[in-house]
């Protein structure tokens, strides 16, 4: 009752605050709340004011703030792939949506590695693993960081450009690879140039040591207009490349 009385009379700008936390709101959840936890004990829980140009369109509670970033964690976690921590399918399904969508130029790389079977076989899955995870640092490194690079599983990864790239665009990446995975090899597999192993059948065979296909696309060639347009023709590619590499290597044995 005594603070009603005392302030029934004066106007709202007497005691309203003007020294409030505010963004706007495109500003990144994680740049918010830690500005937010940053502020005062006293202050800490206060909304935090957001505007869009300047013009105040709502408020945010701390509660809902941190609410949101744990769905999100947990959401990009489940659609991350366990292994390297790069996106999955799902987001790279929409990664690819997104782009035909838009119509501006883009790009798509598919890298696969080459004789990872074989590989994984004679020397065991954790090596194998490794294998995977080199090439995932590789690329996370190489590839400028507003560029998306997917796992779509296995030894598949998928690239993203809002550019014009070729396949020679790879070529630093693709030597660092080869070369930096002949350390998973024994020195007689690389005085040999191939991994002896029992296929299916049962029969040995020479398989080459491991290397990187990559085939990429742009919609400069052609227009797609989904993304099941853009996995065929990638797919197409990434076998027409494989094969010429089996075709190279039989030639070369004989």
């Amino acid at each position: 009752p005594y603070g009603y009385t005392l302030y029934q009379d004066k106007p709202v700008h007497s005691i309203m605050d003007t020294d409030f936390l505010s963004f706007e709101s495109d500003a990144p959840l994680n740049i918010v709340s830690t500005s937010a936890m940053d502020r005062s004990q006293e202050r800490l829980y206060d909304f935090i004011v957001i505007t869009e140009n300047n013009r105040f369109i709502g408020t945010v509670t701390i509660k809902n703030m941190f609410q949101k970033a744990i769905d999100m964690k947990v959401m990009t976690a489940q659609q991350q792939n366990p292994l390297t921590g790069l996106p999955g399918n799902t987001l790279i399904q929409h990664k690819l949506s997104e782009i035909i969508d838009k119509e501006d130029y883009y790009s798509v790389a598919y890298l696969d590695v080459d004789y990872f079977k074989a590989f994984n076989d004679s020397y065991g899955f954790e090596k194998g693993d490794a294998v995977i995870k080199l090439l995932a640092d590789i690329l996370t490194e190489f590839i400028p960081t507003r560029q998306f690079i997917g796992h779509i599983g296995g030894d598949d990864f998928i690239l993203i450009f809002d550019s014009l790239v070729t396949e020679e665009d790879f070529n630093e990446i693709k030597l660092l690879f080869e070369k930096a995975v002949l350390n998973f090899y024994s020195k007689e597999d690389i005085a040999n140039n191939y991994v002896t192993s029992i296929n299916r059948k049962g029969n040995i065979e020479k398989t080459p040591l491991i290397g990187l296909t990559i085939v990429t696309l742009s919609n400069t060639e052609k227009k797609f207009n989904n993304v099941i347009e853009i996995s065929e023709v990638l797919a197409q590619l990434k076998s027409e490349a494989k094969r010429r590499k089996v075709t190279r290597f039989h030639s070369e044995r004989i």
